[in-house]
């Protein structure tokens, strides 16, 4: 079904620009802050090229704003509008409500503003009396599609910028996203256009349609998603701070297939370092692929109570590609298992392979079969024989020791095993479940060591 939506009086179709002399913004500042002169000593140097106008000061945050100068020339007082791809949706945000079964969406619009060696940050339908007919972009509109994965067309909107009301529009029969068990992704596409349809600017992205809701219930918050009661399996994580763009990409992703593994479902996403007490959004950092990528896998986003970074609303989350789900204030606690760090962590600082405390989650969250034996829980006993404990998700496992079976055991989660023989210097264990096994082997002097007795106790 294709719905279109004309948003502006005294507004006619206007056939879709080649968009061939389009002035294409370029990648996204990192910082996300506001560039006011060139005075401020991060501020932007252009030098004129063959190609065009190009950001000589791209390292300061800003980078170029046109590319392809072809058929533009930059006046000296002109202003060129841009979408904003800091803001949430990378320009174009869709907040959505589910009633009855179908999905309505209030759009708002990010801009930039460039004008000489300033910038400003535009946000509509609230700044719309920028372009009050008679100025320069009066007649500047937006054109909207919403794709679904095959690529058909199912909503195209215009909306003129200097409409005040929002632009709506509803979708009759959505494809919900629901979180890890169906992650449906719209594709969204949105164009800058002047009055004779050129296009000016153009951004892409993925559209999630869900609602996520807090509300208080016998003195709890409880996380609703969809209208239906959300169990959290949430883990706390902090985005890379080192290496390019693409190292940092490739480490999201290989943390958020790690986290998949593991059957959590939310992040709680921490601030980065240098960054407390101030609102920042994800999709600033790593060029927005952490949200994409937790969109795509079905993880929701969480942050910290009062760090909004433009999308902390606790009863909204469908801004595409743009800023986290909703603000974590009542769900949050110091339980809650950190992802990489010194303690109650995952992963320890250095190491790849996962710390003991990763396979008791999985035990208690994945539906894939596992077992592990802790090595630090292996002790010996006064007697001369050794315990150790499993992690698993089996109902049943099988211990065997130095390649012959000692014991099977039935139970869920944590399994003990006690009064294991071992009459070789090394210690030899294997454990089986559903299809699944993992073994050990530690030499005897490693048992004398005794700093894991609180982690792994006997009882």
């Amino acid at each position: 079904m294709l719905i279109t939506i004309l948003k502006g009086r005294g507004l006619s179709a206007v056939p879709e620009g080649s968009g061939e002399n389009a002035a294409v913004l370029g990648r996204k500042c990192g910082d996300g802050k506001r560039r006011e002169n060139a005075e401020t000593g991060s501020g932007r140097k252009n030098a004129k090229t063959e190609s065009g106008w190009k950001n000589a000061g791209a390292e300061s945050g800003w980078d170029k704003i046109m590319e392809s100068g072809e058929g533009i020339q930059r006046a000296e007082h002109a202003t060129i509008l841009r979408f904003d791809r800091d803001g949430a949706g990378s320009g174009a945000e869709a907040l959505c409500r589910m009633e009855n079964g179908r999905a309505r969406l209030e759009w708002r619009f990010h801009l930039a503003a460039y004008s000489g060696e300033q910038a400003r940050r535009l946000l509509l339908p609230r700044d719309a009396a920028e372009f009050a007919p008679g100025t320069e972009m009066a007649e500047q509109f937006i054109r909207l599609w919403i794709r679904d994965r095959e690529g058909n067309p199912v909503l195209e909107c215009i909306h003129l910028l200097r409409e005040e009301e929002p632009l709506e529009s509803i979708l009759p029969q959505p494809r919900i996203w629901n979180g890890m068990d169906s992650p449906y992704l719209y594709e969204t596409e949105a164009a800058l256009e002047d009055r004779n349809g050129n296009c000016l600017d153009r951004v892409r992205g993925f559209l999630p349609l869900r609602q996520v809701e807090c509300r208080n219930r016998e003195g709890r918050t409880q996380v609703f998603l969809n209208g239906e009661n959300f169990e959290r399996r949430m883990v706390r994580y902090a985005l890379p701070e080192t290496g390019n763009p693409a190292q940092r990409q490739r480490q999201i992703l290989e943390d958020l297939r790690r986290l998949q593994k593991l059957g959590a479902n939310c992040l709680l996403l921490e601030e980065p370092a240098g960054t407390q007490g101030k609102a920042y959004c994800p999709s600033v950092f790593c060029g927005g692929t952490f949200v994409q990528l937790c969109d795509r896998l079905g993880f929701l986003v969480f942050t910290e109570p009062g760090q909004t970074g433009g999308a902390g609303r606790p009863d909204v989350s469908a801004e595409g590609t743009g800023g986290p789900g909703v603000s974590a204030e009542g769900t949050a606690g110091s339980d809650i298992p950190v992802f990489r760090g010194i303690r109650n962590s995952f992963f320890f600082p250095g190491r790849e392979a996962p710390a003991p405390l990763y396979f008791k989650y999985r035990a208690k969250w994945s539906r894939e079969p596992f077992v592990y034996l802790v090595p630090e829980s292996l002790r010996r006993l006064d007697d001369g024989n050794y315990t150790v404990c499993c992690y698993s998700n089996c109902d049943k496992v099988a211990l065997y020791a130095d390649g012959r079976l000692f014991e099977f055991k039935t139970g869920e989660l944590t399994f003990f095993f006690y009064e294991i023989p071992c009459g070789k210097p090394s210690i030899m264990l294997t454990a089986e479940g559903d299809g699944c096994s993992h073994s050990i082997s530690i030499h005897k002097s490693f048992t004398k060591q005794t700093p894991f007795n609180d982690i792994f106790p006997l009882e």
